[in-house]
Parts: structure tokens; sequence; C-alpha cells
């Protein structure tokens, strides 16, 4: 069933398709949900209220827009709203268990304390950029969304996304860089 069909199926009220939509899209929508909140149990909650918010305009969904995008577009505006109030409430101080456990764990204990330092100094910095930047790399490099999807889903023109992609980029390994250099002086 393509996406027109399955949607308007949906709308007619049938289970099956609206299952099958949750199906398609629950994986990303709760992937970039968890890089926003850094937190299962947020991300959880998020990915719940971005299906309602679906359900509930899923009637004004424009057939020649990707509904990947769409879809999207609507998630990475209530997790811009719920960083928004989480940024206001506390500053990152550590990272959240949940997230180190999804760090990939090797034989050396030292190297997984490193990669988990890194991965923390990573997200700290990409949450010191502007949201909109910061929601690009996450959906580009995390949930590997294309060029054309995310200028789809910000209205943007495709080399206005390539550039604000790179200089978040540059922004954060500088960031790194600095910072993994500074401690490594420290280590001597």
């Amino acid at each position: 069933m393509n996406e027109q069909e399955l949607v308007k199926a949906a709308l007619e009220g049938s289970q099956t398709a609206w299952e099958e939509i949750v199906r398609r899209f629950g994986n990303a929508i709760f992937s970039l949900a968890l890089q926003f909140t850094m937190r299962r149990e947020d991300a959880e909650e998020l990915t719940q209220e971005v299906f309602i918010k679906l359900y509930n305009t899923l009637h004004i969904w424009k057939p020649e827009r990707p509904l990947l995008a769409w879809i999207m577009t609507i998630t990475r505006n209530r997790c811009i709203d719920e960083y928004r109030k989480a940024r206001q409430e506390r500053r990152l101080q550590r990272l959240p268990q949940e997230v180190l456990d999804l760090i990939p764990s090797g034989r050396d204990a030292e190297r997984e304390a490193l990669a988990g330092e890194r991965y923390a100094k990573l997200m700290e910095y990409l949450h010191e950029l502007p949201e909109e930047t910061a929601s690009l790399i996450l959906m580009r490099d995390l949930l590997g969304l294309s060029y054309e999807e995310l200028a789809a889903m910000n209205s943007l023109p495709v080399g206005t996304v390539k550039s604000r992609l790179n200089r978040g980029r540059l922004a954060v390994a500088s960031k790194l860089s600095d910072y993994f250099a500074g401690s490594r002086e420290e280590a001597i």
C-alpha cells in the first residue's frame, strides 16, 4: 500500500492502516526523540505525543510531500518544544545512564570510559548549537535522513541545509578537539 492509500485508509478508520503507520514510522520518531531527550522514558512519552498529534492532524497531510518528511517535521517541532523546556529547567550536567547504555561496549574499560566521555561531550556541544542546527545534525547523522528530506522538512534550499550542517559539525568538532587536547595535556 502506498502512502496515499495508507493515509486514506487510516482516515476512513482502518485500524490496520493506522497500525501500519505506527510500524513504519515509530522507530524514526522514537530515535529522534531519544536523541533530543537522552532519556528513554521521555522519548517514549514524546513518541506517544507525536502519534496523538499525527492521528489528529493526518487529514491535513498533503500527498505531494513525503509522509516521512511531514511526520519528522511534527516530531522535530515537538522535540524542540520539549528541548526548550528542558533547557530552561536544567543545564546538561552529566549524561544519563540510558545514553551510556546505548554506546557499544568493548573489552577495554578505559576505552569504554573514553567513548562515554566523548559521546557525553558530543551531545553537550551539540545542544549548545542553535536548536535548528542541532536538529539538522541529529536527523542527518543519527537518523540518516537525506539532504532533500531535511530541506523539505525545514522549508530550506538543499544548499542551506548542507551549509548549516557543515558549520554545526565544524563548531562541535572544534570544541571536541579543544576539550580532548586539554584533557591530554592535563594527563601529562
